[in-house]
């Protein structure tokens, strides 16, 4: 297999300048760069950027995807809409990490994994993540716990037994110099709607492995998504609020530029200012709740439950089917025959197969020895065909 690495960078608040874009292309001679987009695939050498330093001075987010079995998603946001206590309570250096400038916060959710077995394609990841930025904004933290969850997947998070005796602790402690921070084994606040993920917020899970049984593990300590829309009353009577010097400024920013970074800002203040998903996400665990090793078992109960209730489906639809059967089995031995007079091997593999579903059928209506003696005559009429009674032994019909 071939080396694979797929960069994509966006902006999002303010395109490219054309400084800015002779300035990438220095990086790169073979990239699509335009005002909101740098795209490239490296297949026998290796990206000369540093995704960290262009997140911070150009871009609002970035998609990288490896056949190595790393992958990472990034986004930056103005600093006022995350503070470093929410992030310290999801951040763990591994699933989920983040850095700050005086400007931005910046999160990466990342995946180092075992190289995977098929080819793998970066294109179209950044269409199904970027919303995550929006979400983000109204102040749902659903992103933040699926990061911490995939830190507790791969085992890479180990419970802090020194906990104990604060009820309230996180036991955060200092990852690397840049602001990243990790987490105890001890799961942080629930969001709320983890049982009901959007599908930028599914995405991400695949894109990080993040099990479906361990978020539906989670997602019992998960209360409903409330209702937050901003009707035009409610923005209104928000924006009425705000002190006229404030408006002003912001005003001038527009004009000079930064109209989608004023639009971020106000979205976040607004929904942070009404909205009841931070109160949720605080409330939801309950107490001090759970550990990392608490979640993986209820994940794998939920695992064995899916798969039982999975199980109990098939056989009652097997049921279904061989009783739909018992009413023809006259017909279906008079197909039987014929398929055996085409003698064609496809024919063989057919009437072998309808067999083995006439053998069940007769068994689950309590009449076995009609079938053993109609097959015993069936056999007989059919001994001399030599393809046909290999196939049958090889289905086990014969011994």
């Amino acid at each position: 297999m071939s080396e694979y690495q797929y960069y994509e960078f966006m902006t999002v608040d303010r395109p490219l300048t054309p400084e800015q874009m002779s300035e990438l292309r220095a990086l790169s001679t073979r990239a699509e760069i335009t005002p909101s987009r740098f795209t490239n695939t490296y297949n026998y050498s290796n990206f000369r950027g540093n995704p960290r330093k262009l997140m911070e001075s150009y871009f609002d987010a970035h998609v990288y995807v490896s056949n190595f079995g790393t992958c990472t998603f990034m986004l930056r946001l103005p600093r006022t809409v995350l503070t470093d206590d929410t992030l310290a309570r999801y951040a763990t250096g591994d699933g989920l990490g983040w850095w700050s400038t005086d400007s931005h916060t910046i999160l990466e959710w990342r995946l180092d994994g075992d190289p995977p077995d098929e080819w793998v394609e970066g294109e179209g990841w950044m269409g199904q993540l970027l919303p995550i930025r929006d979400e983000l904004v109204r102040g749902d933290y659903r992103p933040l716990y699926i990061g911490w969850l995939s830190s507790i997947a791969d085992g890479s998070l180990e419970e802090d037994e020194e906990d104990e005796e604060d009820e309230d602790s996180y036991d955060l402690e200092e990852e690397d110099d840049d602001g990243v921070r990790g987490a105890s084994g001890r799961e942080p606040p629930v969001p709320a709607g983890l049982g009901s993920l959007t599908a930028s917020q599914a995405a991400l899970a695949e894109f990080l492995c993040v099990d479906n049984d361990l978020i539906a593990a989670a997602a019992q300590a998960s209360p409903e998504v409330p209702t937050n829309e901003a009707s035009h009353p409610k923005v209104a009577e928000w924006v009425a609020r705000l002190p006229e010097q404030e408006v002003r400024a912001m005003i001038a920013r527009i004009i000079q530029g930064e109209g989608a970074r004023i639009q971020t800002e106000l979205q976040s203040r607004y929904y942070r200012s009404g909205s009841k998903l931070a109160e949720q996400s605080r409330a939801g665990a309950g107490g001090r709740g759970r550990t990392a090793a608490d979640l993986l078992a209820m994940a794998e109960q939920t695992a064995r439950e899916r798969k039982r209730q999975a199980l109990e489906e098939r056989e009652r639809k097997r049921h279904a089917q061989l009783a739909g059967l018992i009413p023809r089995f006259s017909e279906l031995w008079a197909t039987v025959n014929a398929l055996a007079e085409e003698q064609k091997s496809s024919s063989y593999d057919k009437a072998c197969t309808l067999l083995m579903d006439m053998r069940a059928a007769y068994a689950q209506a309590g009449r076995s020895p009609e079938f053993d003696a109609e097959f015993a005559r069936f056999l007989g009429q059919n001994a001399r065909r030599t393809s046909l009674v290999r196939k049958l032994k090889e289905v086990r019909l014969t011994p």
